[in-house]
């Protein structure tokens, strides 16, 4: 089956380059034409791919976090983290607000399944890695900031895929451990950025119910 390949090419890629900055080096010699680098982009960033590719965005989206942290650590200044210089790094982190978007509103819960579940873990991840730089209320101002009616459907779907989420992962603790393995972050902590999304507190700054004002 033509789309099993595609989504199987694109997690193998992601599993390749993932925290390998010798492989996204590669990566980048082979899409250094930008009439190239378009086109792979368009593929894995379009709406009716993301099902398939979203592993691999997640692959990218996780590398550009830990070369940050690890570049931070070495006192380099930001415009020589291994994510400014990468194309790729770069093209994926300035698109993280759509590539969110996107992800939320590509599924809704009547449709979720084993195979396209994966696109709540690749959002939830984005706010968890927001919100352990602790940039992710500036992450939800800018979507605030740009309440267009996609952006706000998104998030009421958002909520309800959360929900799903939650229940799906209590009683599965070997897909949490799989999740936990492959993403390297603490399933508690994405499970506790999820129960403060769907919190009703309005003090809570990262509840989506305080979303729209």
């Amino acid at each position: 089956d033509q789309s099993q390949i595609i989504q199987l090419s694109f997690d193998i890629l992601g599993e390749l380059i993932k925290f390998n900055r010798a492989n996204f080096y590669i990566l980048s010699y082979y899409l250094a034409d930008s009439k190239e680098m378009n086109e792979f982009m368009s593929k894995i960033l379009a709406k009716d791919s993301l099902v398939d590719s979203n592993v691999l965005l997640r692959s990218i989206i996780l590398s550009n976090y830990f070369f940050d942290k690890n570049d931070e650590a070495c006192e380099r200044s930001p415009d020589n983290y291994f994510s400014f210089k990468c194309k790729l790094c770069k093209l994926v982190k300035g698109k993280l607000g759509n590539i969110f978007i996107s992800l939320i509103s590509i599924i809704s819960p009547d449709s979720v399944n084993q195979m396209n579940i994966s696109c709540i873990n690749s959002a939830l991840l984005i706010l968890t890695l927001e919100y352990m730089k602790g940039t992710l209320g500036d992450f939800l101002n800018v979507l605030r900031n740009n309440q267009t009616k996609e952006v706000i459907e998104g998030i009421e779907n958002f909520k309800n895929l959360l929900i799903m989420w939650q229940k799906f992962y209590n009683f599965r603790p070997k897909d949490a451990a799989s999740l936990q393995h492959s993403t390297t972050i603490s399933f508690n902590i994405l499970q506790q950025v999820a129960m403060n999304l769907l919190s009703k507190d309005p003090n809570n700054i990262m509840s989506l119910y305080n979303f729209i004002k």
